[in-house]
């Protein structure tokens, strides 16, 4: 189409905005226009109109409250759009025709067409009481939620352009907040059940993208004063964060799943269903997030502000007491802080925002990392005020504490200056997961425990019919929340993302380890920088294996407790990403550089829940059967062990692993008697490792090295660790089936009381007292069964390949005596004391204990003196123990053992007839030659030089092995103080030998 100059807006008016200022049509087939009477006067017919009268004719057209009764020519069948009351849409409609407009128009008629459009747009918004009955804010909302990406990012940034011009920052932002107060009403009646959530996510970032001004508004919308973690709700961001399907309140019902429950298979296209939906949101929030950071600096530390803020306000969700408290706390809890999916759908978000500079390079490389997160710097926890000082990161705890000065003072830690995004984005996600996914598996976990616990009501059948429905109607209820819980923490796109995130950590934690530059005020950046290759000992540790990691003293324990809590869920809910090797080889490197030493990581607990990651790591696991039932149950597939194996078999510093368990065994032993419990939890995971690994020839070379080498150093100061873990082992057999015995025993007399009807004349609340007393003593004989049982077993288990050391006289008679004493209890006439009704419950299991002490007698068997300590221990060796346990073992199993057993306590008879000889003919021994614990005559008297006390040395340093002090007056003691009391020892020398010569000669000797 062309036109001339003089009747270019007469086009216009026609073919863009649908208006004529003519009464009469141009042409019998003229499409219908709106006639604008008042501008029409004011024409010279004979030049049309100019840019002016266009802009007033369209103002006019406009503000007709009916457009469809100024319709020329006349006719019933006008189009919609022709018609169209709202401004929004109309002025729309007419800016996209514009761009598509074929006639001939200069540059600057085409920008005045736009420019009308645009300020009356702007108009609109900004004059209300020009339009009182149209709301033009949720108007340019819909617009944005229905148009194109593209053409609404055009159109608002032509929009927003203007206002800024006219009215200035101040202007645009009010003006912008109009439609941001709709856009914020509207998320807050929205659902992720229906699409419209993606349509506000869309119109967020049409706002966000089209000028820097609005994504400041966008940050800044209703932030206001937040004085509580939910306040953070209320703002337009937290608005559409809090879209999920965890119910945001506490006590309501989970509908998605709650359907799922009664019919179990709707499961997957729920779980398909919430799954794409959260999905959608992410992508949605992502791109608005990282719009708003690319949009200006500004822009990047005011939302980095908003993230950090909301997190710091919600500390509380990653608490003992939040995370472990029933259901009524975390209701209380959920009040005062954001919801659980608002915490995760933050934390996916961080997530995302991590993924650039987490992505492995090459998933193939079990080595490989991307070499952004070198540029991590740690020191960002060490800042204590200032633009970077974040939600109180220096009070974390770190894996190794600050260094004291003189007088016992934190020597306050020296930092960077500043700090990248990476450096920021890193750390804030950490703090997202322990307020997101860490506190909703604690709370999934106190869900289950409850769900357990109504559905034990429920089957014992005591409740009542109305309670019983009630309670068949809560179990629902806390299935359904499960469930969802369930299907969330297992998201295919959140086990990706943290997977991630956690083994650029890996990485990072050893690189900083490995940095050994000075950390001091020379020093202007404090993050790895560089990729240095790992080796053992790690440097600066060859020549002083006590030397404090000083650059542990910046990276927080939730770091390496946020990994955990990640990797030890995975076997029984995600355990393909375990087949990942870019995650678990770094992994597996950090385990064992933080394991191996205190000097590493200082607390003893998180040394201990390491172990809990490498046990995760193994290709088998407990209930391993149970999961593979589960899984074909759901159709889906077997998950692969290859990696895994191949992780214990070729990783590089698979051996390392050993004196790593071994020295956290040891270390586990410090964490006192508060909590003495907690202590045998953490060894379970260890027993779990030893057993797997001692599948392997070079395993077990390596643990015979540590063996041979604590054998060799067994009176050094600091007594070698193995020596310390045999040790212990011992003394932890001795005390927890010690306990179980007594508790069994317990147990049966508290069972005989009830089952002889002692108890119904009771009054009620003492029988249920009783009764509680009951199951909680059937509780703690329970743990110390399995514990003893699992204890045992490892002790036979390494005494299989490891004879010397614990033949060694510091250690051979305590073994000795423990092996004598449990088999008396297990087999001798008081056995009978701990038979109870609920054996396989209480997971009491005699006969298997007696298996694996039978075969430490026999592993260690060919050592003279071993079955010479078996036969000295007076108060449980007989000529009956042996006989009693081949008794046992032929009714359990057993009967491959004992030919071997009785070659065993053959050999010991023999060592018991010489013994009782010696006895006898040393009964009369003077007070001085015997040991003052042992009452034995000394054989290497040695002086402890504090007390002054003589005692036998091989006494004293098992002694020393549990506890470094004097046992007479508690002094600091070591091995290498003590002095041979040699003029002692000739004397004792000397009476034996003067008694063996005036013994009168036995039947033997002749």
């Amino acid at each position: 189409m062309s036109t001339s100059s003089q009747n270019v807006f007469d086009c216009v008016a026609r073919d863009i905005f649908f208006i004529t200022t003519s009464k009469e049509p141009l042409s019998p087939s003229q499409s219908p226009l709106i006639y604008v009477e008042d501008v029409a006067s004011g024409v010279d017919t004979s030049s049309g109109l100019t840019a002016n009268l266009l802009a007033e004719a369209v103002l006019e057209r406009l503000l007709l409250p009916d457009p469809g009764a100024f319709v020329v020519p006349l006719t019933n069948r006008v189009p919609p759009e022709i018609i169209e009351v709202k401004l929004v849409a109309y002025l729309f409609d007419s800016w996209q025709r514009l761009q598509v407009y074929e006639a001939k128009l200069t540059p600057d008629e085409r920008a005045e067409v736009e420019s009308i459009i645009v300020r009356n747009v702007a108009t609109g918004l900004l004059q209300k009481e020009l339009h009182p009955t149209q709301n033009i804010p949720l108007q340019i909302l819909w617009l944005l939620c229905e148009q194109t990406f593209e053409e609404c990012i055009t159109f608002m940034a032509s929009l927003t352009k203007y206002i800024f011009a006219e009215e200035g920052e101040q202007g645009l932002s009010s003006s912008i907040n109009l439609v941001l107060n709709n856009l914020f009403h509207e998320a807050a009646k929205s659902n992720l059940m229906t699409t419209n959530f993606q349509n506000l996510l869309r119109a967020t970032l049409v706002i966000v993208k089209c000028n820097p001004i609005c994504a400041t508004s966008v940050v800044n919308h209703k932030l206001g004063e937040l004085t509580l973690g939910s306040s953070w709700n209320g703002t337009l961001l937290g608005k559409l964060l809090g879209l999920s399907f965890v119910p945001k309140a506490f006590g309501q019902d989970n509908d998605i799943f709650r359907e799922v429950v009664s019919e179990p298979s709707l499961m997957a296209t729920r779980e398909g269903m919430v799954r794409q939906n959260t999905k959608a949101l992410l992508d949605g929030l992502h791109s608005i997030f990282e719009a708003i950071l690319r949009s200006s600096a500004g822009n990047r530390a005011l939302c980095l502000k908003w993230l950090w803020g909301c997190v710091e306000a919600n500390v509380s969700r990653a608490k003992l007491m939040s995370a472990y408290a029933g259901l009524a706390a975390n209701g209380l809890d959920m009040m005062n802080t954001i919801s659980d999916g608002f915490a995760l759908n933050l934390e996916l978000l961080v997530l995302r925002l991590c993924e650039p500079f987490c992505n492995p390079p090459n998933c193939a490389d079990e080595h490989s990392f991307n070499p952004k997160i070198l540029t991590i710097d740690p020191s960002f926890c060490a800042v204590e005020s200032g633009q970077f000082c974040r939600a109180k990161l220096f009070d974390d705890t770190c894996l190794m504490p600050a260094e004291l000065d003189a007088e016992g003072n934190k020597i306050k830690r020296v930092h960077s200056k500043s700090f990248t995004f990476i450096t920021e984005c890193f750390f804030l996600a950490q703090k997202t997961v322990e307020i997101g996914s860490k506190s909703c598996k604690n709370r999934l976990k106190s869900l289950m425990h409850e769900a357990g616990g109504v559905e034990e009501l429920i089957t014992q059948g005591a409740l009542p019919q109305q309670e019983r429905e009630m309670a068949r109607n809560g179990l629902e209820r806390l299935t359904a929340h499960i469930l969802c819980y369930r299907t969330l923490l297992s998201d295919p796109t959140f086990i990706e993302l943290s997977s991630k995130l956690h083994s650029a950590a890996a990485h990072w934690i050893v690189q900083v380890l490995l940095d050994e530059v000075p950390y001091s005020d020379k020093r202007s950046n404090f993050a790895p920088g560089i990729k240095r290759d790992v080796t053992f000992p790690l440097p600066g540790e060859e020549f002083d294996i006590n030397r404090p990691a000083r650059t542990m003293q910046y990276v927080p324990e939730s770091v390496v407790s946020n990994l955990k809590s990640f990797i030890t869920m995975a076997p029984t809910n995600y355990p393909e990403v375990l087949e990942n090797t870019w995650l678990t080889w770094p992994i597996f490197t950090m385990v064992v550089a933080l394991m191996g030493s205190p000097c590493r990581v200082k607390n003893p607990h998180l040394r201990g829940g390491l172990a809990r990651i490498v046990e995760s790591l193994l290709p088998w696991q407990k209930g391993e059967d149970e999961m593979l039932m589960q899984r074909r149950m759901l159709n889906l597939p077997d998950v692969s062990k290859y990696q895994r194996e191949r992780l214990f078999a070729d990783h590089p510093f698979r051996l390392e692993l050993v004196e790593a368990i071994v020295s956290v065994f040891v270390g586990i032993e410090v964490t006192g008697q508060d909590h003495f419990e907690q202590k045998f939890q953490y060894r379970m995971p260890l027993y779990s490792i030893l057993n797997h690994i001692w599948k392997s020839t070079e395993y077990i070379d390596r643990f015979r090295e540590l063996a041979a080498y604590a054998e060799q150093n067994i009176e050094s100061s600091n007594p070698p660790v193995f020596l310390r873990f045999s040790n212990l082992l011992i003394n932890d057999s001795v005390f927890l089936l010690d306990e179980a015995i007594l508790q069994m025993a317990k147990l049966r007399k508290l069972q005989a009381e009830k089952d002889t009807n002692a108890w119904e004349n009771l009054p009620e609340a003492q029988r249920r007292e009783n009764m509680r007393n009951l199951e909680m003593i059937g509780r703690i004989a329970r743990f110390h069964n399995i514990m003893s049982r699992d204890t045992i077993s490892i002790l036979q288990t390494v005494t299989s390949r490891i004879h010397s050391l614990f033949c060694h006289p510091t250690m051979v008679d305590r073994l000795a005596a423990m092996l004598n004493y449990f088999v008396v209890r297990l087999t001798g006439p008081k056995s009978k004391e701990l038979k109870v009704s609920n054996m396989k419950e209480c997971a009491f299991e005699p006969g298997n204990l007696v298996i694996d002490i039978s075969k430490i007698y026999i592993n260690l068997g060919d050592s003279e003196e071993f079955c010479a300590a078996v036969s000295r221990d007076g108060r449980s060796y007989s000529g009956q123990l042996f006989p009693r346990a081949q008794n046992v073992l032929s009714r359990v199993g057993g009967g491959d053992l004992l030919s071997d057993l009785h070659n065993i306590a053959q050999k010991v008879a023999k060592h018991a007839v010489q013994q009782s000889i010696e006895d006898e003919l040393l009964a009369e021994a003077p007070d001085e030659f015997l040991d003052p614990i042992t009452a034995a005559i000394m054989i290497d008297p040695v002086i402890l030089p504090s007390s002054g006390v003589s005692i036998d040395r091989a006494v004293i340093a098992r002694h020393l092995l549990s506890d470094q002090i004097d046992p007479f007056n508690r002094s600091p003691l070591t091995m290498e103080q003590v002095k041979p009391n040699n003029e002692l020892r000739e004397k004792i020398q000397a009476w034996i030998a003067e008694k063996e010569a005036n013994a009168p000669s036995s039947p033997s000797q002749d």
